[in-house]
C-alpha cells in the first residue's frame, strides 16, 4: 500500500486520495481472506507543513496495521515539482529525527513478525548460493523473506521446503524438510 502519510492535512498537500479509514478497512478485508498476508507500505516523513502529531499519526498507523516492510524516507524538493515550493520546510535535523523513530519502529515491527513465524515451514525459491560460504543457498519465501539454508549450488533456479529455525538480521536460517 503506497499510503505516504497517515495525517489528514498532510495527504492532502501530497494530493493523495488515501485516508487511515480506508487502509485499515482495505487491510482487515485483506487479512480476513488472507491471515498471513506480508502487507508493504512506503512513507514520507517531513513533508512541508507536516507537524509532530502528524508523525505520531503516521507512527500510530504503523502500529495498528503492522505492516512487514515499509519503504521510509525523508522528503526531499525535486526542483519543478509542485511540492518544492510548499511553504512550512521541515528542518533536515527534525526529518532525520522523525526518521529515525518511523525505521526504528517498522524494525521493531519487522523483527516481531519475523521472530513469530520461526518454526514455520515454507517453501522457498531458491535464488543463488550465499554470499557467505558455497554449502548454502539463498532462497525467498512467498512473502519475499531471505531464507538461508545448507544445500548444494544444484538447487539453484528450484523450489525448497524448508523448516525456519532462526534469524540473523532480517534472513531467516532454515532446514530443509
Amino acid at each position: 500500500i503506497p499510503f505516504q502519510h497517515a495525517a489528514p492535512s498532510v495527504l492532502k498537500a501530497m494530493k493523495r486520495p488515501a485516508n487511515e479509514a480506508k487502509v485499515l478497512e482495505r487491510v482487515r478485508n485483506w487479512r480476513e481472506i488472507c491471515p498471513d498476508l506480508a502487507i508493504r507500505s512506503s512513507f514520507v516523513v517531513g513533508f512541508p507543513g507536516e507537524t509532530e502529531e502528524d508523525n505520531d499519526a503516521t507512527l500510530a498507523l504503523m502500529g495498528k496495521v503492522r505492516f512487514a516492510y515499509s519503504f521510509m524516507y525523508h522528503f526531499n524538493p525535486r526542483d519543478g515539482t509542485p511540492a518544492a515550493s510548499l511553504p512550512d520546510r521541515v528542518s533536515e535535523k527534525v526529518k532525520r529525527e522523525r526518521l529515525s523513530r518511523v525505521i526504528a519502529l517498522q524494525k521493531r515491527i519487522t523483527g516481531e513478525l519475523m521472530r513469530s513465524r520461526i518454526g514455520f515451514e515454507e517453501e522457498v525459491l531458491v535464488e543463488s548460493l550465499s554470499r557467505r560460504t558455497t554449502t548454502e543457498v539463498l532462497g525467498r519465501t512467498q512473502r519475499d523473506e531471505m531464507v538461508v539454508f545448507p544445500a548444494p549450488a544444484s538447487r539453484v533456479g528450484g523450489f525448497a521446503r524448508v523448516r525456519l529455525t532462526g534469524l540473523s538480521g532480517n534472513t531467516f536460517r532454515a532446514e530443509e524438510i
